[in-house]
């Protein structure tokens, strides 16, 4: 027999909910939380209504799936009813057996849903925030049915009679009371990208269809798959170690071999930038629409431009969520150490792909004369670049100057502002990092002479006008003692 005294304290069931309704969701995540429940019910059809009515406005969100009896129901509406560490059915989207509520307290104050099965009929519950606010003992008050004079949102549902109609009254959230009707249309073109593009592996298998206000959502594809122009890509892989995870690399056609409306949909709704790196699923469900993962070979990789065109897609199962710590809005993921070399090693090996082909465009947007062999730039074979002192405009020069001494330490000035774009097509995995300042040298010292020498005697300026330039010059400014030792003329 325990010797401890217990006492049960359940939560006052207005301030958790309020506080719950804090917890990151937008408006495209909260809608695409309650669609993941459609799918596990197995629904092919998913109806969404943005109805507006200024602060009368409401969101309705149909599904002609398997529905739910008087008690399945009940438990839905239960917040945590479903423990995140039970075991699932593997097309399961779900997990901690809260994303209907939170995910529609973050937009509403009321909560209805309703569903028909063959055997139960019609059934309705509804949280209502307002009410259990104005309980004193804190009590997890759920109603039963519709509110009487809204009776007519539910036609849909009953003319259908099958499925799940979730509805969303008074849009605090979502939609506070001093918007207007171009921000709610516009809420509607962001909501429709998103699904697109977080669903668009069910919609490209004709596994759900998604309509918003009666127009049909179609799928996104982040991969281009299929385009001819494509530069690289591998078939899907299962990963040592994974647990089932598989990857499958894509390296994106470059922009010039695109067509502007193929262009503007591969970009996305984030842009080139924001949508590289790793595309993370889970039963086909989009959790990270682009991201390093924080990974990296020897620092965490950043988005950048030259990796843009790198899209990798990665497959995991629901079995994994406690060991990838999926959150519970399913938009972050962390990678488990058993598998993390393995990644930077087939995305290390994207990137690589992806640079040599956007540094090929660099190259077709250079002048054609730095290209040809008559090149004023050799490289020589530690990768440093060096005028060609016998190429042709500089033996020209020469030949017209009596005394070439000056000449020479300008081309000297010259090779040490690094070619960046040049370098950038030849060191395709490097990055270009600044050197660090070196002490002078010779002819640096002769250098600065002949500058100071023009600038006094040719250009007529002062000691301190002269200093004062070479201070603001580069390569110079790196040396200031230097500078400061020149004599006055």
């Amino acid at each position: 027999m325990s010797l401890h005294k217990y006492r049960n304290v359940p939560p006052r069931a207005s301030a958790l909910l309020e506080s719950l309704r804090g917890m990151g969701y937008s408006i495209e995540t909260a809608i695409a939380d309650v669609i993941d429940n459609s799918i596990s019910a197995q629904a092919e059809n998913i109806s969404i209504t943005f109805h507006w009515a200024h602060n009368q406005s409401y969101i309705a969100i149909l599904d002609d799936g398997n529905g739910m009896n008087e008690a399945n129901l009940e438990k839905a509406m239960k917040l945590g009813e479903i423990s995140a560490i039970s075991k699932r059915k593997e097309d399961d989207l779900g997990r901690f057996g809260l994303g209907l509520k939170t995910a529609s307290f973050s937009q509403c104050r009321s909560l209805t849903v309703s569903s028909i099965t063959k055997e139960s009929g019609f059934q309705c519950f509804r949280w209502d925030l307002d009410l259990l606010a104005s309980q004193t003992d804190g009590s997890w008050l759920l109603i039963e049915g519709p509110i009487e004079q809204d009776k007519f949102k539910q036609e849909p549902l009953i003319k259908q009679n099958r499925g799940t109609l979730v509805l969303w009254d008074r849009l605090d959230r979502a939609f506070p009371s001093n918007i207007t009707e171009q921000y709610f249309l516009d809420a509607i073109d962001s909501v429709q990208k998103h699904l697109s593009m977080i669903f668009h592996r069910f919609i490209e298998d004709a596994d759900i269809s998604i309509s918003i206000n009666n127009h049909k959502i179609s799928s996104w594809d982040p991969f281009a798959k299929g385009h001819l122009a494509k530069t690289w890509a591998t078939s899907s892989t299962k990963l040592v170690n994974g647990n089932g995870a598989r990857i499958e690399c894509h390296v994106l056609p470059k922009l010039e071999m695109l067509t502007t409306k193929e262009a503007k949909e591969l970009e996305g709704v984030n842009g080139w930038k924001e949508h590289q790196g790793f595309y993370v699923y889970r039963n086909k469900r989009l959790l990270v629409p682009g991201s390093w993962l924080r990974l990296g070979d020897s620092h965490q990789w950043k988005q950048d431009d030259i990796n843009s065109l790198v899209r990798i897609q990665l497959d995991i199962g629901n079995l994994c969520d406690e060991e990838w710590k999926v959150d519970i809005i399913k938009s972050k993921v962390t990678p488990p150490h058993s598998i993390r070399e393995s990644l930077v090693r087939y995305a290390s090996e994207a990137r690589k792909r992806a640079q040599q082909t956007n540094k090929r465009n660099i190259t077709r947007n250079l002048n054609i004369s730095e290209l040809t062999q008559a090149s004023i730039w050799n490289c020589t074979s530690d990768n440093h670049y060096v005028i060609d002192r016998q190429h042709v405009a500089v033996v020209a020069l020469n030949e017209q100057l009596s005394n070439i001494a000056p000449l020479s330490l300008l081309l000297s000035l010259i090779e040490k502002q690094r070619p960046i774009q040049r370098m950038w097509v030849n060191e395709p995995s490097e990055e270009l990092k600044a050197k660090p300042i070196s002490e002078p040298s010779r002819e640096m010292h002769e250098l600065l002479k002949v500058m100071y020498k023009n600038m006094i005697s040719r250009k007529g300026m002062s000691h301190s006008e002269a200093i004062r330039k070479l201070n603001e010059t580069s390569p110079f400014q790196q040396y200031p003692e230097l500078i400061s030792k020149l004599e006055e003329t």
